[in-house]
Formats: C-alpha cells, structure tokens, sequence
C-alpha cells in the first residue's frame, strides 16, 4: 500500500514537473530579420546616355567611384579624381572628407583644400549648398545649386548633384543645367525630380 502512495505521488509529482515545463515560458531564440532587398543595380556607364538620362548617369558615375574607392583605396581613388582624366565631360567627382574639407576635385583643382562651408558652400542665391552636401547619407541624395560650369567657361548654371556617405566621406558628382545667368536660359521652370530633367 505505501508503495502504491509512493508511485502515485512520483506519477502525480512528475505530471506537475511537466505541466509546469509547458507552461513556463522558454527562452527563445532571436528570429533572424528578413532581409532588405538589395538597391537594384545601376547600369554601367557605357549603357546610359548622359543626355537622355544625366541623374541616372550622375548617380552611376558616384557608385563606380565608391566601387574604385572600396577597390583600391582611399589614395588612389583620391590620386585619380584629382586628373584630367577622371572627368568625363561635364561630369567629375568630388569628394569631401570628415572635416568638409574638398579632397578631390578635378574640374576645378584649386578647391582642393578648401572647406564646403562659407564663402565655398555658399551658391550666387545664397544657398548653403555645402551643409545640404554634408547632410548626405548612404542611400544619398540631390543637392541643386547655382555653380560655376567649368565644361563651359565657369559660365553660372544650375547643378544637380548627387551625394553619397560612404566611409565617412562624400563623394558627389551632378550635371548643369542651362536654366540660369550667363548661358541664354531655354524657357522652362526649374526641376522638381532632377530624375527626371533633359538637361
């Protein structure tokens, strides 16, 4: 009989070691976050007029320079875009390092050394284009501001320039659009997605 007691409590003391087990919350493990997409690729270069398309072809243009920077690093990407023949018509890069200092800028070689802050970050309107610059993240952005065209003798345009964080620098490159100053204006009203503009 105290054997029967004894086995019944064991069965009894084991079901509540169970029902208690269930019903306690386990640790789990941490679900891994599905991942984002990747941003879609941009074209190269050679497969985009920049004509018909100058912000696709501008923001192409930065992405192979982060590609060249990510490649063969930070001096000899700078060593190249600081020569004639890193620029591609109206098209050049420049980059700004942490302290907004311009470290490349090939067009326009005596900007090197010079700060993104005021007198050089200040457009012809009075836009802070520089600390609009500085603001840049990864996923980057438009910048758009009044700015000597070098590819036309310093005549006064408005850029489109597209910026992008990386690595604690900007790298930035853009297009002239004739719509201001100097250069007889085509009649048409600013771009609201330089996207989108036939310059």
């Amino acid at each position: 009989m105290i054997g029967r007691i004894v086995t019944r409590v064991v069965v009894v003391a084991a079901m509540l070691v169970l029902v208690a087990c269930s019903t306690v919350p386990t640790q789990t493990q941490p679900q891994p976050q599905p991942e984002q997409p990747p941003a879609p690729a941009l074209p190269s270069l050679d497969a985009i007029s920049p004509e018909a398309e100058p912000g696709l072809y501008t923001r192409a243009f930065v992405a192979e320079a982060i590609r060249r920077y990510d490649s063969e690093g930070r001096e000899a990407t700078l060593a190249y875009y600081n020569t004639p023949e890193s620029v591609d018509g109206e098209w050049y890069l420049f980059v700004i390092g942490e302290d907004a200092q311009v470290l490349a800028h090939s067009a326009v070689p005596e900007n090197v050394g010079l700060f993104v802050k005021e007198p050089l970050g200040i457009d012809a309107d009075g836009f802070n284009f520089g600390a609009a610059m500085l603001a840049a993240t990864k996923e980057g952005s438009w910048v758009s501001y009044v700015f000597e065209n070098p590819a036309r003798g310093g005549f006064l345009e408005t850029k489109h320039a597209w910026v992008v964080k990386h690595d604690g620098l900007i790298f930035g490159s853009g297009w002239y659009q004739v719509i201001r100053y100097d250069a007889p204006p085509p009649h048409q009203n600013p771009p609201s997605d330089p996207e989108k503009v036939i310059a």
